[in-house]
């Protein structure tokens, strides 16, 4: 993939990076990029084991700059079915004319093969961008497909704005198309 980031995008990386040094940029903005669509906003996972301490340290690292908590995300999961993530935190960033969700989660929770939908499931470190198999032959074959259910009403409304984003894309069902498997 010879997609060139946004050198915005990457200087905040690098910061955040200098704090969370397993953070990436994975998504629907690296997706969009590729595939030439508009960009909604930037999100970064930062991979934490605990959270005490650690908000702070974001709020540090954009001391004076336009950011905020997500306060419907933070520290939050649904232990009733609906959604299982793992999220500390969840901060909105505003620089550059961008918006960057910074994402403090489990590792698990930003590992791209865990990411729900297969077009969701591409990542850049900073020095390279990767994706899974599920990610290229979605794009390949224009096939969106929900990998893993486990944010169910999450899903169907990002599932609903996908196929607006990309008309030419055809939501598929396990048993009608298994490349993913």
């Amino acid at each position: 993939m010879d997609v060139q980031l946004p050198a915005e995008w990457l200087v905040v990386l690098r910061k955040i990076q200098t704090v969370f040094p397993g953070a990436k940029i994975a998504g629907g903005a690296l997706r969009d990029l590729e595939n030439g669509r508009d960009i909604k906003d930037v999100d970064i996972f930062c991979p934490i084991s605990t959270n005490p301490g650690m908000d702070e340290l974001v709020w540090n690292l954009f001391d004076g700059e336009d950011i905020t908590l997500n306060p419907v995300t933070s520290y939050t999961t649904n232990d009733e079915g609906g959604d299982d993530r793992a999220l500390h935190a969840v901060f909105i960033l505003h620089k550059d004319g961008w918006q960057y969700d910074i994402i403090l989660a489990t590792p698990d929770d930003c590992d791209i093969e865990n990411f729900d939908i297969n077009i969701c499931q591409i990542a850049h470190d900073g020095n390279k961008m990767y994706s899974t198999p599920a990610y290229r032959l979605g794009c390949l074959y224009h096939k969106i497909k929900v990998l893993h259910v486990n944010r169910k009403d999450r899903n169907a409304k990002r599932i609903e704005r996908l196929l607006q984003k990309y008309p030419d894309f055809d939501l598929v069902e396990e048993e009608v198309y298994d490349l993913f498997n």
